[in-house]
Order: C-alpha cells, then sequence, then structure tokens
C-alpha cells in the first residue's frame, strides 16, 4: 500500500502535487499526482515537519503498517455507517464518476495512475444510460 510508506518529501506544496519515486509504486515510474486543497490543508494542520514519513507507525519500518491502515478504515466506515466498502473501491468510485462526469479515460487514468486505458476502462464501469447514448448516436450516424 504506497500510502503506507508516504514521505513528506514527496510532497510539494507549492505546485499542489506529490510525487511517488518509482521505487515505491507498482507501475515502476515515478507517478505525480494532483493535490488537492483539502488534502494539502489537512496535511499543513498534521505539522509533519520537514523529513519523514507522514503516517508513522511504532513497528521496525517506521511507517503504519497496512494493517494499521485497514483498522483506521474500519473505524472511519463505522463511523460513516458504511459497513462494507473496501479502500480500493474508492478507485473504481473515482473512475466510475469521472466516466460520468464525461472525462476521458486518459484524463481518468492520469489521476488513478495508470499507464494504459485498458487498465482505466475496468476502473470506469460505464452506466448503461450512457452506453446506450454512445450506441445511440454512433448508429444514427449510420442512418444520415
Amino acid at each position: 500500500m504506497e500510502v503506507a510508506a508516504m514521505r513528506i518529501e514527496w510532497l510539494d506544496f507549492d505546485n499542489m502535487v506529490y510525487h511517488i519515486p518509482a521505487d515505491h509504486n507498482k507501475a515502476k515510474k515515478v507517478i505525480t499526482a494532483p493535490m488537492t486543497v483539502l488534502l494539502k490543508d489537512a496535511l499543513l494542520a498534521m505539522d509533519l515537519g520537514n523529513t519523514g514519513y507522514i503516517f508513522k507507525g511504532t513497528g521496525s519500518s517506521g511507517h503504519i503498517s497496512s494493517t494499521g491502515i485497514d483498522f483506521q478504515w474500519r473505524n472511519i466506515r463505522s463511523l460513516a455507517g458504511v459497513p462494507k466498502m473496501r479502500l480500493h473501491d474508492i478507485r473504481h468510485l473515482i473512475g466510475f464518476i469521472g466516466i460520468n462526469s464525461g472525462y476521458s479515460l486518459e484524463q481518468i487514468g492520469s489521476v488513478l495512475g495508470h499507464t494504459s486505458t485498458a487498465t482505466t476502462k475496468r476502473y470506469s464501469n460505464m452506466k448503461v444510460e450512457s452506453a446506450t447514448e454512445v450506441l445511440r448516436n454512433m448508429f444514427d450516424r449510420f442512418a444520415e
């Protein structure tokens, strides 16, 4: 889980992005992702200092473990009244909302850190109404 080992040094508040080095992600390339104002404000409020892990842990790694993140996620879900939802499901939700808001697979893939639109397509779960509209428009053009 990339977020568990996130380091303060990877944050670029001036440019509102964060960088995940190639040796810390599945894609094996530097990932640069946008930082929302909400995220920036939350991180600044944590008074993290200039170096080290964002989510510190008590184990030998120095950062929170996946188990620790899962524990916190269960607490958040419980408080929100959401009994079953994996943290990873949020990525699918972003893809779903993005595709149904009219963003391209390339745009959504960029947000999700995908190198291929084929991967993003799996996250998008296009709504039936959207698919129907696309097909109708395509076939209407043939009828003209």
